[in-house]
């Protein structure tokens, strides 16, 4: 029987137990305390989550007994999962510590990328995790080439608008985190630009213009005035028209279509359309003593007219007019006037907001009435009256009568009328046939001067 000679009590080394500090986008740290008796050497090693190989170099670390230990491994991908074994050295081999939960698996931070796009700009956006990335800033590429901006965080994202780009054209965008000197790919994206949008002028009005517009579908777009800027139609949706009122007649304009940038906070010209409003021109056609015939150029297809006039002086939106005629013509004949009375005529076009003023002619005059009375005393001449005359005379007292209208009977130009002689004719009448004969007259005598034979 086997003697007890001597006896000891002895425990085995606990296993270390591995945890997890704080990750970033490229990094995860952790730590563990040594429960050995002594000073260890452990191993740490790491791979992507379900490859066999491990991704870098193993950490090896020599730790004090009871001592907690932090190590953080660099050069991690984002949005990654990474698993982490413990090893102890113990008798010239590493011993896992997976038993005391020396393993576990860690994903790096990731973002989510976004981007909205317009036809001159994007914007592009991804996951703000706030305090939790503290200290880490972002950078933003566009086609390989880093961007000078800063990302603005927003409503739980980082954003940055990329301007200056053109329609219909692919991008590719990429984010970084700078962790100290590592720069970590956040990830990569391509978008492509909208198209511009585009503008068609309609029917073009007096005082109104149809316009349409297509661009595109969920977009948000105006009309402004392009050399102003002032906004002539707002909150418009990708495709439409509109009418756009009120206009001045016979004005250009340069009307432009712009559409909200993504970030909703600037807009973009996208295009520019020119036209120019509709107009007429009045003019007195003829006119009697009782009428008058006005005509006008067309405004446009199937413009309805109104011509006003009066006695008393109106404006172009025929204020003060008391008679008007209605005509989808280009002339009109306005009876039942006064002889010898001064008129004011106005064109306007009925159009949607109520009549517009086209054209104006002030003061056309009505004839005299007398002037038909000498065209029928002209035919009532004898025709055996005989008249002796003097050629030579009768040329330079004629000239004399036109160079000085004072040398004819102020009658004549007057126009008015005058009081009837005991012979019953007035005697306006009897200055009439004077002036009928003394043409006659002089006709005859500028004949005769030219058939008589030089000396």
């Amino acid at each position: 029987m086997a003697t007890v000679i001597a006896s000891k009590d002895a425990t085995t080394d606990a296993f270390a137990v591995l945890s997890m500090v704080s990750n970033t986008f490229g990094s995860i740290s952790v730590k563990w305390t040594n429960p050995a008796k002594s000073t260890a050497t452990y191993q740490l090693t790491y791979r992507k989550t379900g490859e066999t190989s491990n991704s870098g170099t193993p950490v090896v670390i020599a730790a004090d007994a009871g001592v907690v230990t932090n190590t953080t491994i660099p050069g991690l991908e984002a949005a990654t999962n990474y698993t982490f074994a413990l090893e102890r050295l113990e008798n010239g081999s590493y011993v896992p510590q997976t038993q005391g939960t020396g393993a576990f698996s860690r994903t790096t931070y990731s973002v989510d990328l976004a981007a909205s796009v317009g036809p001159d700009s994007a914007l592009v956006q991804f996951t703000d995790l706030g305090a939790a990335v503290s200290g880490i800033t972002f950078q933003v590429l566009l086609n390989g080439q880093a961007l000078t901006g800063t990302p603005v965080s927003t409503a739980g994202k980082l954003q940055l608008l990329l301007s200056t780009l053109s329609p219909l054209t692919t991008y590719q965008w990429q984010v970084r985190a700078i962790e100290g000197s590592a720069q970590v790919s956040l990830g990569t994206q391509s978008f492509t630009t909208s198209s511009a949008g585009t503008l068609r002028v309609g029917s073009v009005h007096a005082s109104e213009t149809y316009v349409s517009w297509a661009g595109t579908a969920g977009g948000s777009y105006r009309l402004v005035n392009a050399s102003t800027g002032a906004v002539m139609a707002d909150s418009l949706g990708g495709t439409g028209g509109t009418t756009l009122r009120p206009l001045l007649p016979a004005t250009p304009y340069s009307v432009g279509i712009e559409s909200l940038r993504p970030d909703g906070s600037t807009w973009a010209r996208d295009a520019v359309a020119s036209f120019t409003t509709a107009s007429s021109v009045l003019s007195i056609e003829s006119s009697g003593s009782s009428q008058m015939t006005m005509a006008w150029t067309p405004a446009y297809d199937g413009a309805k007219y109104v011509l006003t006039y009066s006695t008393a002086a109106i404006d172009g939106a025929a204020a003060g007019a008391t008679h008007s005629v209605s005509t989808t013509a280009l002339s009109s004949t306005v009876t039942g006037l006064s002889a010898n009375t001064a008129y004011t005529f106005a064109l306007l076009v009925e159009e949607t907001g109520g009549l517009v003023g086209l054209s104006l002619v002030s003061m056309g005059t009505t004839p005299e009435e007398t002037a038909a009375h000498v065209d029928a005393m002209v035919a009532d001449i004898p025709a055996d009256f005989v008249t002796t005359v003097q050629p030579d005379e009768v040329a330079v007292s004629s000239a004399a009568a036109l160079q000085d209208p004072a040398s004819v009977p102020a009658k004549v130009f007057s126009g008015s009328l005058v009081p009837t002689t005991a012979a019953g004719l007035k005697t306006s009448e009897y200055v009439a046939i004077g002036v009928v004969v003394s043409l006659i007259v002089i006709a005859l005598g500028m004949t005769l001067a030219r058939r008589k034979p030089k000396p």
